[in-house]
């Protein structure tokens, strides 16, 4: 059985992108970190178009949300 057939057998009809996605990290078949640093990036600049803080604010809010410190989030958003 292949993974795909594995994963509708298990979700059947009822599967979202979500769960998916939830289930892969799980089984350990995607990078968890790549994932946590793909949504710091979107939040970085979702927040910086929208609500017009400064860069210091929106790595401090990052930071609490996360639980990184504000020089990890430096670093994965510069890296980008």
């Amino acid at each position: 059985m292949d993974l795909i057939e594995s994963y509708t057998k298990q979700f059947k009809d009822n599967i979202s992108v979500k769960e998916v996605v939830y289930q892969l990290a799980k089984d350990n078949l995607i990078d968890k970190r790549g994932m946590r640093n793909k949504a710091i990036l979107e939040d970085y600049d979702s927040m910086l178009k929208a609500n017009g803080q400064s860069t210091i604010d929106i790595f401090e809010t990052i930071s609490f949300k996360y639980n990184l410190s504000v020089r990890m989030i430096q670093e994965i958003v510069y890296k980008k």
